[in-house]
């Protein structure tokens, strides 16, 4: 997939190599990586300035997402 790493820090204190993907990667696979439809992926991307992202920060993303109250709506 992407070969681009990202340093994240360990248990043990040493740096760990996360792998950084493309965000139309992320979002097509979101179901067997996340366990959520891509639909909410993207929703929860919507707006991210990166064009790639660690799995971590996407699944930070999807948590943060799926947490928020809806915006607007019919009145």
């Amino acid at each position: 997939m992407a070969d681009k790493k990202t340093a994240a820090q360990g248990n043990s204190g040493e740096a760990v190599q996360e792998s950084v993907y493309p965000k139309n990667v992320l979002v097509a696979s979101a179901k067997a990586i996340f366990g959520v439809n891509p639909e909410v992926a993207a929703g929860a991307l919507y707006g991210n300035a990166k064009d790639e992202l660690t799995k971590t920060e996407a699944q930070e993303a999807i948590n943060k997402f799926l947490k928020s109250k809806p915006k607007g709506g019919n009145k």
